[in-house]
C-alpha cells in the first residue's frame, strides 16, 4: 500500500523513507495544528502509527480531539516558563505564535489576531509523558519559538530517533536554524537534510538511517498527494479537487432532487396502482352487475316470448270465437228466437220494478216516490189533530205498515219546504209537533238526520 502525502513540504515522505521500517510507531507533533491540512502526522496515523499532539489554540485542539480520539492531545505552548504564555492566536492559520514582533509583523501583512493566555509547558515534560514508548520522530513547528521549545527539553533522557524543526524565519525565507542548533547537537543529534523550510536531524543512535536523507522527495517514494496540502505543489490537484468537490456537490444536489422527484413519483405511481385497483374492482362489479342484466333480460325476453305467444294463442281463440259468435248472430236459429229474448228482458225489468214498489228499496224511484206522499201526509197530519190520531192508530194495529213508513221516511230529503217546522208555517224548532207521538218522533229524528247529511254534502262540494 502506497503512502499518501498530506504534508506542507514533503516532510512525512522523507520521515516515511527513513522510518518505513517500524511497524505501529509513535510520534510527538508540537503545533500540529489541523489533524488533515499540512499534516505531517496524518500519513502515520493511517499506518497505524500513534503519538501525542501538543497545540494551543482552542479551535485546533477540539479539531484534533475529534478528528483523533485515541491520541493524546496536550492544549498548551510549550517554553521554559511555568506561568501562562500570552499567546497571540490568528484564527484558523499556521500563523499563531507568541512572539509578539512576529504577531506585529504578521498584523502589518493583513491578518488579525486575538490575544490570550494559554498554558505552558516544557519539552522535557512531554518526552517523560511517553516515557513507555520510544519516539521514532519529534516535529516543531511553532512560528519563531523554537529556540524556547528546545531550551526547555532540561535534563530529560529520552531521545526521539528523528526531529524536524521548522528553519526559516516565519516571515522570509531567511534560515535561523544556527539559533537553536546547539540544543541539538549537544543532546547527539546530527544534521541530516534540509528541505528549504526544515532542518532534519538524526540522533547519532540511528546513524544508519541518515543515509535516507541523500536525496529530496522524488519517485522512487512511491507516494501519492492526498490534496489536502495548501503547497503548491498540490495546487493544480486541489483545484481539480475543489471543482471535482463543487460537481460532486452539485452532482449531489441533483441526486437530492432526483430523490425527491422519484419519491414523488412512487407516490403517484401508488395513487395510481391503487386507483387501478378500485377500477378493477368496480369494472369486476359491472361485469358481474352486466351478467345480472344479461340474466335478466334473457329471463324477460323469455317472458315476452311467452306473452306473446299466448296473446296469439288468445287471439287466435278470440277471432275464433267471434268467427263462431258471428255465426251464431247470423243464424236462422238466433233470429227466430229473437222475440223469445226481448220478452224475457221485459219481464225481468217488470219483476225488478214490481219488487222496488213492494220493498221500497234505497234508491228506487218507488221508494222516492213514497217518500213524497208520506211527507204530504205528514204535513197534513201535523196541522190536523184527528187526522194524527187516526195516523197513530193505523199504525199501531198494523206493524207492518210502520216498518215500511219508517224505512220510507229513513231516506227523506233533509229540508222540505213544507215541513212543519219551515218558516213558510211559522213553526220554530217544531213547536206544532210537540205531540208525544212515536211516530212525530221519529219523523222528526229522520228529518233532522237528512237536514245535517244534507249541510254536510254541500260544504264537501264548496
Amino acid at each position: 500500500m502506497m503512502f499518501i502525502s498530506y504534508a506542507q513540504n514533503f516532510e512525512d515522505v522523507m520521515l516515511w523513507r527513513a522510518l518505513k521500517d517500524i511497524q505501529n510507531g509513535f510520534y510527538i507533533d508540537i503545533g500540529a495544528q489541523d489533524p488533515t491540512v499540512d499534516s505531517v502526522s496524518r500519513g502515520f496515523y493511517e499506518k497505524g502509527w500513534r503519538g501525542v499532539h501538543v497545540e494551543p489554540t482552542p479551535h485546533h485542539a477540539g479539531m484534533l480531539r475529534k478528528d483523533r480520539p485515541d491520541e493524546v492531545v496536550i492544549e498548551a505552548a510549550v517554553g521554559c516558563g511555568t506561568e501562562p504564555l500570552h499567546f497571540f492566536d490568528f484564527l484558523e492559520t499556521g500563523l499563531s505564535t507568541g512572539d509578539r514582533s512576529l504577531a506585529e509583523q504578521q498584523r502589518l501583512r493583513g491578518f488579525e489576531y486575538k490575544e490570550r493566555n494559554v498554558e505552558q509547558i516544557s519539552l522535557g515534560s512531554i518526552l517523560n509523558r511517553a516515557e513507555a514508548h520510544v519516539v521514532h520522530w519529534l516535529k516543531i513547528d511553532v512560528e519563531g519559538m523554537e529556540d524556547q521549545v528546545l531550551a526547555s527539553w532540561g535534563d530529560c533522557p529520552k531521545r526521539p530517533w528523528i526531529i524536524v524543526v521548522e528553519a526559516t524565519s516565519p516571515t522570509n525565507e531567511q534560515r535561523n536554524d544556527s539559533e537553536w542548533a546547539h540544543y541539538l547537537v549537544q543532546r547527539g543529534y546530527r544534521f541530516a537534510y534540509f528541505d528549504g523550510l526544515n532542518a532534519f536531524y538524526v540522533h547519532q543512535s540511528q546513524g544508519e538511517r541518515l543515509s535516507s536523507f541523500a536525496a529530496p522527495p522524488n519517485v522512487f517514494d512511491r507516494f501519492f498527494f492526498s490534496g489536502k496540502s495548501t503547497s503548491s505543489f498540490c495546487g493544480n490537484l486541489t483545484s481539480k479537487i475543489s471543482y471535482l468537490e463543487i460537481d460532486k456537490h452539485t452532482l449531489l444536489s441533483k441526486i437530492a432532487e432526483n430523490d425527491i422527484y422519484a419519491g414523488s413519483l412512487r407516490l403517484k405511481v401508488a395513487e395510481l396502482e391503487s386507483d387501478i385497483a378500485e377500477n378493477d374492482i368496480y369494472s369486476n362489479s359491472l361485469d358481474v352487475k352486466v351478467a345480472e342484466l344479461e340474466s335478466d333480460k334473457a329471463f324477460l325476453q323469455a317472458r315476452i316470448d311467452g306473452i306473446e305467444t299466448a296473446f296469439k294463442n288468445e287471439q287466435e281463440v278470440r277471432s275464433s270465437l267471434e268467427a263462431g259468435l258471428q255465426a251464431i248472430y247470423g243464424s236462422t236459429s238466433w233470429k227466430l228466437t229473437a222475440p223469445i229474448r226481448r220478452g224475457i228482458l221485459v219481464i225481468r225489468h217488470f219483476r225488478h220494478g214490481v219488487k222496488g214498489w213492494i220493498f221500497l228499496r234505497p234508491n228506487t224511484r218507488p221508494r222516492r216516490v213514497c217518500s213524497s206522499i208520506l211527507r204530504l201526509v205528514y204535513r197534513y197530519a201535523a196541522s190536523n189533530a184527528w187526522a194524527m190520531r187516526l195516523a197513530k192508530r193505523l199504525l199501531k194495529i198494523n206493524p207492518g205498515l210502520e216498518r215500511l213508513v219508517r224505512r220510507a221516511l229513513s231516506s227523506a230529503p233533509a229540508y222540505d219546504r213544507y215541513a212543519p217546522d219551515s218558516p213558510k208555517y211559522g213553526y220554530s224548532n217544531g213547536s206544532k209537533a210537540s205531540v208525544t207521538s212515536d211516530l212525530e218522533t221519529l219523523i222528526l229524528e229522520r228529518l233532522n238526520a237528512a237536514s245535517i247529511a244534507r249541510n254536510q254534502k254541500d260544504a264537501t262540494k264548496k
